[in-house]
Protein backbone atom coordinates (compact mmCIF):
# COMPACT_ATOMS: atom_id res chain seq x y z
CA UNK A 1 0.00 0.00 0.00
CA UNK A 2 1.49 3.66 -1.02
CA UNK A 3 1.28 6.01 1.35
CA UNK A 4 1.43 9.63 -0.46
CA UNK A 5 1.27 13.73 0.44
CA UNK A 6 0.00 16.04 -1.48
CA UNK A 7 1.28 19.65 -1.76
CA UNK A 8 -0.43 22.93 -2.86
CA UNK A 9 1.40 24.84 -4.75
CA UNK A 10 1.25 28.72 -3.83
CA UNK A 11 0.56 31.57 -6.83
CA UNK A 12 3.70 33.38 -8.03
CA UNK A 13 5.42 29.85 -7.52
CA UNK A 14 7.09 28.14 -10.30
CA UNK A 15 8.01 24.12 -9.66
CA UNK A 16 9.64 21.96 -11.58
CA UNK A 17 10.48 17.95 -11.33
CA UNK A 18 13.54 16.70 -13.48
CA UNK A 19 14.01 13.12 -12.44
CA UNK A 20 14.70 12.88 -8.84
CA UNK A 21 15.11 16.45 -8.35
CA UNK A 22 12.88 19.12 -7.61
CA UNK A 23 13.28 22.85 -8.55
CA UNK A 24 11.18 25.74 -7.29
CA UNK A 25 11.76 29.39 -8.28
CA UNK A 26 9.82 32.19 -6.45
CA UNK A 27 10.36 36.21 -5.80
CA UNK A 28 13.21 35.69 -3.44
CA UNK A 29 14.95 33.32 -4.58
CA UNK A 30 15.60 29.43 -6.49
CA UNK A 31 15.91 26.55 -4.59
CA UNK A 32 17.04 22.95 -5.61
CA UNK A 33 16.29 19.57 -3.67
CA UNK A 34 17.52 15.98 -4.47
CA UNK A 35 14.85 13.53 -3.43
CA UNK A 36 15.35 9.80 -1.65
CA UNK A 37 15.38 7.14 -4.24
CA UNK A 38 12.52 5.94 -2.23
CA UNK A 39 10.30 8.40 -3.18
CA UNK A 40 8.35 9.75 -6.37
CA UNK A 41 7.51 13.10 -6.97
CA UNK A 42 5.08 13.95 -9.41
CA UNK A 43 3.68 17.15 -10.23
CA UNK A 44 0.09 18.08 -11.36
CA UNK A 45 -1.64 21.33 -12.14
CA UNK A 46 -0.35 22.91 -9.05
CA UNK A 47 -0.52 20.62 -6.79
CA UNK A 48 3.17 18.56 -5.93
CA UNK A 49 2.35 14.42 -5.23
CA UNK A 50 5.12 12.98 -2.61
CA UNK A 51 4.84 8.94 -2.86
CA UNK A 52 6.14 5.85 -1.03
CA UNK A 53 5.61 2.59 -0.92
CA UNK A 54 7.76 2.17 2.53
CA UNK A 55 5.15 0.98 5.07
CA UNK A 56 6.97 3.55 7.52
CA UNK A 57 5.98 7.37 7.14
CA UNK A 58 8.90 8.73 8.51
CA UNK A 59 11.26 9.27 5.37
CA UNK A 60 7.72 10.41 3.91
CA UNK A 61 7.15 13.24 6.04
CA UNK A 62 10.24 14.35 6.55
CA UNK A 63 10.70 15.32 2.69
CA UNK A 64 6.97 16.93 2.99
CA UNK A 65 8.32 19.19 5.48
CA UNK A 66 11.29 20.30 3.47
CA UNK A 67 9.28 20.70 0.13
CA UNK A 68 6.90 23.19 2.60
CA UNK A 69 9.95 24.63 3.53
CA UNK A 70 10.91 25.52 0.25
CA UNK A 71 7.65 26.31 -0.56
CA UNK A 72 8.10 29.31 1.78
CA UNK A 73 11.82 30.00 1.22
CA UNK A 74 11.34 31.45 -2.46
CA UNK A 75 8.20 33.81 -1.27
CA UNK A 76 9.84 34.76 2.38
CA UNK A 77 13.33 34.61 3.56
CA UNK A 78 14.60 32.59 6.11
CA UNK A 79 16.52 34.47 8.54
CA UNK A 80 18.38 34.15 11.76
CA UNK A 81 19.89 36.87 13.81
CA UNK A 82 23.13 36.37 15.71
CA UNK A 83 25.11 39.00 18.27
CA UNK A 84 28.53 39.51 19.09
CA UNK A 85 28.99 39.80 22.83
CA UNK A 86 32.80 40.73 23.84
CA UNK A 87 35.40 43.05 24.57
CA UNK A 88 36.10 44.47 20.70
CA UNK A 89 33.85 42.13 18.94
CA UNK A 90 32.79 42.80 15.44
CA UNK A 91 31.89 42.72 11.97
CA UNK A 92 32.80 43.84 9.05
CA UNK A 93 31.62 42.81 5.29
CA UNK A 94 33.78 43.55 2.05
CA UNK A 95 31.57 42.29 -0.49
CA UNK A 96 31.06 38.55 0.18
CA UNK A 97 33.62 38.28 2.88
CA UNK A 98 32.99 38.70 6.14
CA UNK A 99 35.44 39.74 8.57
CA UNK A 100 35.25 39.36 12.13
CA UNK A 101 37.42 40.28 15.05
CA UNK A 102 36.89 37.93 17.79
CA UNK A 103 39.46 38.47 20.35
CA UNK A 104 42.44 36.45 18.55
CA UNK A 105 45.46 37.99 18.02
CA UNK A 106 44.23 38.14 14.17
CA UNK A 107 41.00 38.64 12.27
CA UNK A 108 38.67 35.62 11.25
CA UNK A 109 37.70 35.84 7.48
CA UNK A 110 34.52 33.53 6.36
CA UNK A 111 33.34 33.83 2.57
CA UNK A 112 29.45 33.84 2.53
CA UNK A 113 27.67 31.29 0.21
CA UNK A 114 26.06 32.48 -3.08
CA UNK A 115 22.21 31.54 -2.12
CA UNK A 116 23.19 33.63 1.63
CA UNK A 117 22.85 37.30 2.55
CA UNK A 118 24.57 38.99 5.13
CA UNK A 119 23.34 42.28 6.89
CA UNK A 120 24.66 43.99 9.69
CA UNK A 121 22.28 45.88 12.10
CA UNK A 122 23.46 48.41 13.99
CA UNK A 123 26.91 50.31 13.57
CA UNK A 124 29.12 48.59 15.96
CA UNK A 125 29.20 45.67 14.00
CA UNK A 126 27.94 43.40 16.54
CA UNK A 127 24.51 42.40 15.51
CA UNK A 128 23.90 40.80 12.30
CA UNK A 129 21.25 38.44 10.17
CA UNK A 130 21.88 35.76 8.03
CA UNK A 131 19.00 35.15 4.99
CA UNK A 132 18.24 32.87 2.24
CA UNK A 133 15.53 31.27 0.69
CA UNK A 134 17.19 27.64 2.15
CA UNK A 135 16.43 27.46 5.46
CA UNK A 136 18.91 24.09 5.93
CA UNK A 137 21.66 26.47 4.32
CA UNK A 138 20.84 29.64 6.53
CA UNK A 139 20.88 27.62 9.58
CA UNK A 140 24.13 25.65 8.54
CA UNK A 141 25.73 28.65 8.28
CA UNK A 142 24.86 30.47 11.35
CA UNK A 143 25.84 27.30 13.27
CA UNK A 144 29.00 27.29 11.08
CA UNK A 145 29.31 31.32 12.61
CA UNK A 146 28.69 30.38 15.70
CA UNK A 147 31.44 27.37 15.61
CA UNK A 148 34.27 30.59 15.48
CA UNK A 149 33.79 31.31 19.03
CA UNK A 150 31.34 29.43 20.98
CA UNK A 151 28.97 31.24 23.82
CA UNK A 152 31.42 30.68 26.99
CA UNK A 153 29.54 29.96 30.29
CA UNK A 154 30.61 32.54 33.24
CA UNK A 155 30.70 35.92 31.30
CA UNK A 156 28.54 34.93 28.18
CA UNK A 157 31.33 36.38 25.57
CA UNK A 158 30.89 34.99 22.20
CA UNK A 159 28.93 34.24 19.06
CA UNK A 160 24.79 33.60 20.01
CA UNK A 161 21.76 33.50 17.75
CA UNK A 162 19.16 35.82 19.18
CA UNK A 163 16.55 34.27 21.52
CA UNK A 164 18.80 30.97 22.29
CA UNK A 165 19.07 30.31 25.72
CA UNK A 166 22.70 30.43 27.20
CA UNK A 167 23.03 28.91 30.66
CA UNK A 168 25.25 30.83 32.66
CA UNK A 169 27.67 28.99 35.46
CA UNK A 170 28.08 30.60 38.85
CA UNK A 171 32.24 31.77 39.18
CA UNK A 172 34.34 30.73 42.28
CA UNK A 173 33.18 32.33 45.54
CA UNK A 174 35.20 33.99 47.63
CA UNK A 175 34.96 32.60 51.40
Amino acid sequence: MSKKSLLNIPQGVLVSVKGKVVFIKGLVGIVKKNIHPCLSIFLIRNYLIITTKLKSKVLLNTFTTLILNMLKGVRVLFEKVLELKGLGFNLKKQGNLLIFKLGYSHPTNLITPNNITINILNKDGTLFNVQGSDSQLVGEFAGKIKTLYPVEPYKGRGVRIIGQFIYKKEGKKLS
